[in-house]
């Protein structure tokens, strides 16, 4: 089977931590973010988490690289 951006177009899962919870979003291969889906408890970012291992996707934890960002902006 050959395995290309075109038939792999998602693979990857980051979230970060926000007040409510924590915001997911998925990667596609062409580079394109989408904000996906807002978890409202460790609990269920941690089924989350475990669906996407499952099915052979990376998940992310992106909290920190995107504080990181934040202060250097400002």
């Amino acid at each position: 089977m050959d395995i290309t951006p075109q038939t792999m177009v998602l693979k990857m899962v980051s979230y970060i931590e926000v007040k409510e919870g924590y915001q997911t979003y998925l990667h596609s291969a062409d580079g394109s973010i989408i904000t996906y889906s807002l978890l409202p408890s460790k609990e269920a970012l941690e089924l989350a988490q475990q669906s996407c291992k499952d099915a052979g996707w990376r998940f992310t934890n992106a909290t920190s690289i995107v504080k990181t960002f934040r202060k250097q902006s400002r």
